[in-house]
């Protein structure tokens, strides 16, 4: 078991967003900087974060509910609200 956080990122101007995780002590917004400096071209806002006590397994969990919903690679696409009310609610 490892503590982290759970983090929906948008890449703003599209529909697409991205679950992912951090391992503590990183924190989101570590990783938001890491993501917009290199990997994505379009501007990516973190939209929201949960810590939790097994990183690896609620990581797991949360993509199995929206795996329909994914498309090549870790990125969904959808709108927000929908996202959000699945996952955080």
């Amino acid at each position: 078991m490892k503590p982290g956080y759970i983090y929906l990122i948008h890449s703003v101007g599209t529909y697409r967003y991205k679950i992912g995780l951090t391992v503590a002590p990183r924190t989101p917004e570590e990783r938001l900087k890491e993501l917009n400096s290199r990997q994505s071209p379009y501007p990516l806002k973190l939209i929201h974060y949960v810590f939790v006590t097994d990183v690896y397994k609620v990581e797991k969990r949360f993509i199995k509910l929206v795996s329909h919903l994914m498309f090549i690679g870790s990125g969904l696409n959808l709108q927000r609200t929908h996202i959000c009310n699945k996952l955080f609610s």
